[in-house]
């Protein structure tokens, strides 16, 4: 497909990336661990600092916090 839009672009492209641009996948935590404070650029918006960030937030799970099922507030 890429040869069909740039016929030479695959041939200057480097076969792996380098060393230092290969990420690491962080480490597995269960969903109910706080794994650290929300950062300083969401405090701008309201976030206080003691926000926890907690793994189970995925764009679908988070949305647990709009039905208000739990007596503390999610976020």
């Amino acid at each position: 497909m890429l040869d069909a839009v740039a016929p030479s672009l695959l041939e200057r492209l480097p076969k792996a990336p380098p060393p230092h641009m290969i990420l690491t996948p962080p480490q597995l935590a269960l969903a109910s661990t706080s794994i650290g404070p929300v950062a300083p650029t969401w405090r701008a918006f309201g976030f206080k600092s003691s926000c926890k960030v907690v793994p189970f937030t995925g764009d679908n799970p988070a949305s647990m916090c709009g039905v208000v099922i739990l007596p503390a507030p999610c976020a």
